[in-house]
């Protein structure tokens, strides 16, 4: 399974790219990431803390 995200809001993304070149700035090589990365991460752990906060119950 593959998704494809695109973000539209040039603020949002400018942001983000800011944030993945300090990230990297303080990452050993091989720990460095990429928008593809950083949004994946993202993603997952926005679902992560909307189930610790009760937000949504589960993912079934």
């Amino acid at each position: 399974m593959s998704i494809t995200v695109s973000i539209t809001n040039s603020q949002l993304e400018g942001k983000m790219n800011k944030a993945i070149n300090k990230l990297n700035k303080q990452l050993p090589d091989k720990q460095k990431t990429n928008k593809n990365k950083f949004v994946e991460d993202s993603i997952d752990n926005y679902i992560d803390d909307l189930l610790k906060q009760k937000i949504i119950n589960s993912l079934n």
